[in-house]
C-alpha cells in the first residue's frame, strides 16, 4: 500500500472508526459502569445513565456521523472549502450545544461530547489545510 492510497483510506475510515469506538465507550458506560436505576427520580438522577440515554447518544452520533461524512468525503474539489467551512458552522455551536447538556448529563451525553469535539476538530484541520493549501497555490510553492 502505498502513502497517497494509505492516506485515502484514513481520510474515509477516520470518522466511522472513532465513532465505532465512542459508541462501544458508550455502550460500555450505560451498561456496565453506570446501568439505568428506575428508582433514581428528580435530581437523583443528575449525573447518571436514565433509560433512554443510550439509544439518543447512538442516534444522534448516526446523525452526525452521516452529516460529517457527507461534507467530508471526497466529492468533486470544487466546493472543497464551503463544504469544510459549512460543516465548522454546523459542528461548533452543536459541539457547545452538547457541553452544555453534559452539564446535569449522564456518561454517555459526555461520551457523545467527546464524539461531537473530534468531528468538529475535523473540520478545523481540514479548514487550516485548505487555507495552507490555496496560500501555497497563490505563491506558487510547493
Amino acid at each position: 500500500m502505498t502513502r497517497r492510497s494509505l492516506f485515502a483510506v484514513l481520510r474515509v475510515a477516520w470518522l466511522p472508526t472513532v465513532g465505532l469506538v465512542v459508541a462501544g465507550m458508550m455502550a460500555r458506560n450505560f451498561y456496565l459502569v453506570d446501568p439505568y436505576d428506575p428508582g433514581r427520580t428528580g435530581t437523583a438522577l443528575y449525573g447518571h445513565n436514565d433509560q433512554n440515554s443510550l439509544h439518543v447518544g447512538l442516534l444522534l452520533m448516526a446523525i452526525e456521523l452521516a452529516v460529517a461524512l457527507a461534507l467530508l468525503l471526497p466529492w468533486p474539489q470544487r466546493w472543497r472549502t464551503a463544504r469544510t467551512k459549512l460543516g465548522l458552522g454546523l459542528f461548533l455551536p452543536w459541539t457547545m450545544v452538547s457541553a452544555l447538556m453534559v452539564m446535569h448529563g449522564s456518561g454517555v451525553l459526555a461520551l457523545h461530547l467527546l464524539w461531537v469535539t473530534v468531528v468538529m476538530l475535523t473540520f478545523a484541520v481540514r479548514s487550516i489545510g485548505d487555507a495552507s493549501a490555496r496560500r501555497r497555490a497563490a505563491t506558487g510553492r510547493r
